[in-house]
């Protein structure tokens, strides 16, 4: 797409690929400034119509408040896994870990 003075600018597809880049490594907007030359101001307004497109379109299906037969689901699928009791849970600290970088001994908490 050219601008108003005819430079080619970026297509929706790599100002989408920025917004979902932005939100999944939680990185600030002036760091796609600085990385891949398009403006702060534009990265911002990408990243609004993009959640914007995200709430219209998902909104009804998986931006709701769970039930109680999906939150059951969950429950019963984590103790299928050896996981009792955890619904959305990430932090997996009790898991034995045997190849664990030395480098990051005693960064993080580790329970057995």
């Amino acid at each position: 797409m050219n601008d108003t003075f005819g430079k080619m600018g970026f297509s929706p597809l790599h100002k989408c690929t920025f917004a979902m880049c932005m939100l999944a490594y939680d990185t600030p907007a002036d760091m796609c400034d600085e990385n891949f030359r398009i403006g702060e101001t534009t990265i911002i307004e990408c990243m609004k119509k993009f959640c914007q497109g995200a709430i219209a379109n998902f909104d009804k299906k998986y931006l709701r408040r769970p039930t109680r037969e999906y939150i059951q689901r969950l429950v019963h699928i984590g103790e299928a896994c050896g996981f009792p009791d955890m619904l959305g849970s990430l932090v997996c600290m009790h898991w034995q870990w045997r190849n664990f970088p030395k480098a990051w001994r005693g960064s993080i908490p580790v329970t057995t």
